[in-house]
């Protein structure tokens, strides 16, 4: 699969969905403004992974409320919502590339949130590191990117994201 232009929202996209390097996902460089004309369909069959983040075929359940007296569930926990944002903000770089003929304002309503995800997995971040639990000290699961593959068009995207996010 050829891979964007430079300097356009595609390659941004494409660029956060395949970062290896975990400061590289968080704090991509800002969104650019030109957009690639008439791109095709790309759909990146899996993330890049910081080697950071252990990726799991089964992550441990989420504690119950009650278990959440205890610090060490709080911080499980919000190691597997910082998960969550960056899984939310790859995916929504994501469908930038697989569906190209949507309308613009809801491509660039993709990458507005792409990068609102990003601000709050790096928020999560920030507490986990002040915590002394950096990013990575959990495994983690790639339940959503699991399931995008049975997306066969934009509607079938924002229902999937639309029940975990």
């Amino acid at each position: 699969m050829e891979p964007p232009p430079p300097g356009t929202v595609e390659a941004w996209a494409w660029d956060l969905v395949r970062c290896e390097d975990l400061e590289g996902k968080l704090a991509p460089p800002p969104t650019p403004n030109a957009w690639e004309a008439d791109p095709p369909v790309r759909r990146l069959a899996q993330p890049g992974r910081p080697t950071q983040l252990r990726v799991v075929p089964r992550a441990p359940r989420a504690p119950r409320v009650g278990a959440l007296r205890e610090a060490a569930a709080r911080v499980r926990l919000l190691a597997t919502l910082h998960h969550h944002e960056l899984q939310a903000a790859e995916l929504f770089a994501w469908a930038i590339l697989a569906f190209p003929e949507r309308p613009p304002a809801f491509r660039r309503g993709l990458a507005q949130l792409a990068q609102e995800e990003l601000l709050h997995a790096r928020l999560y971040a920030a507490r986990l590191e002040q915590l002394g639990y950096p990013v990575g000290s959990f495994p983690v699961r790639d339940w959503f990117w699991e399931r995008v593959r049975t997306c066969r068009d934009a509607l079938q995207f924002v229902a999937l994201v639309g029940v975990g996010f």
